[in-house]
């Protein structure tokens, strides 16, 4: 099952993993950012590795 996520959500791997913003969506590859000691980090996912972080 694919998960629909918009530019601006916040997001984690499934596996686990810092809180990362979506900064672009093609297709199915999700582009986010992220801080690592005060560094900007970013990557690209396959949705399907990706949920939505929920806030407590």
């Amino acid at each position: 099952m694919t998960v629909q996520f918009n530019v601006g959500d916040v997001v984690v791997l499934n596996s686990g993993g810092p809180k990362m913003t979506v900064v672009n969506i093609r297709g199915n590859v999700i582009h986010v950012v992220w801080f690592f000691d005060n560094t900007v980090m970013n990557s690209e996912f396959l949705s399907d590795t990706l949920k939505a972080h929920r806030s407590s």
